[in-house]
């Protein structure tokens, strides 16, 4: 199965009431709060937290006051890139990788390639996959697609004889 990648926004907006300092001038206090994550196969790999706080003048609505604070919150050490999400889920990587190992963690009959991605041990060593599982067959598909990404990024298409057969590589 395909890792699926999911954009999700809440808005929350709370009415405040006016303090009897601000009654006199003050229709509204209104705080309003975004928060937008990223999930990648069920796992949150990028949120983003807005607040704003609208008040709203008894008098003239066009003399808005509002404050605005952004926060970015990466969930993982370092954050996923959004680049990985996009690559991940385009039409290219998914049919390499099926074609590939039929999207299976499966092993060539040489045992040298393994995974989804059929990555050889130098591969999966030189783009970081030690730090997941001492080979692809011990990681998740997500850890896999990460070693993956980090390797197209480095030589795109190149390593995986699917690409050259799809047409994705000369």
């Amino acid at each position: 199965m395909y890792g699926a990648a999911v954009v999700a926004v809440w808005v929350f907006a709370i009415q405040l009431a006016p303090t009897p300092n601000t009654a006199k001038i003050v229709t509204k206090i209104i705080y309003i709060q975004t928060v937008t994550q990223v999930t990648y196969d069920g796992k949150p790999v990028i949120s983003r937290v807005s607040s704003a706080v609208c008040v709203i003048p008894k008098t003239k609505p066009v003399a808005k006051t509002r404050q605005r604070v952004s926060v970015f919150v990466p969930k993982y050490n370092p954050p996923t890139p959004v680049g990985f999400v996009v690559w991940v889920s385009s039409t290219a990587a998914k049919r390499i990788r099926d074609c590939e190992s039929g999207n299976t963690n499966a092993v060539s009959p040489s045992g040298t390639y393994m995974g989804a991605w059929q990555m050889d041990m130098n591969f999966w060593r030189s783009n970081g996959g030690l730090k997941f599982a001492k080979t692809p067959l011990g990681a998740t598909g997500y850890e896999q697609d990460l070693v993956a990404y980090k390797g197209y990024l480095s030589r795109g298409w190149e390593p995986w004889t699917c690409a050259r057969i799809l047409g994705y590589y000369p």
